[in-house]
């Protein structure tokens, strides 16, 4: 990738939810490389962070008389479920996904197990079997 495109995408993790990142292109051409330039990169942080990258979505759009290729920050499927209990009725599950990148750090940081949980305010038996 080049470093523009991956500075872009720096940016683009910075977007709070439903944010757009809008970069302006001069004909359709450079729109469909600098789109899949960016379809690649998110690829690419598939592979470190797959649940973060699942919450970019990637577009080419028309607006203002100007061609774009955009990147949003949505809160997607991987992150919001719900799980149907045995009496019929739902509970909402959501997973913090800068809570698993905090934990990770902090545990390559070389944080100890109560270190850890302390400063996240405790652990899940999932969290736990990780560490």
């Amino acid at each position: 990738m080049s470093d523009i495109t991956r500075a872009w995408f720096e940016q683009a993790k910075k977007l709070d939810w439903d944010q757009v990142l809008f970069i302006q292109v001069v004909d359709k051409t450079s729109q469909v490389a600098l789109w899949k330039t960016f379809e690649q990169e998110k690829k690419e942080y598939e592979m470190l962070n797959s649940v973060d990258a699942a919450t970019y979505q990637i577009a080419k759009i028309y607006k203002d008389k100007r061609l774009w290729v955009t990147i949003t920050k949505k809160l997607i499927a991987p992150l919001v479920g719900l799980i149907k209990k045995t009496d019929g009725t739902y509970e909402k599950v959501e997973i913090d996904i800068n809570r698993r990148r905090v934990i990770d750090l902090m545990k390559k940081d070389g944080f100890t197990k109560d270190e850890i949980a302390e400063n996240v305010g405790g652990l899940t038996e999932e969290e736990e079997k990780n560490l």
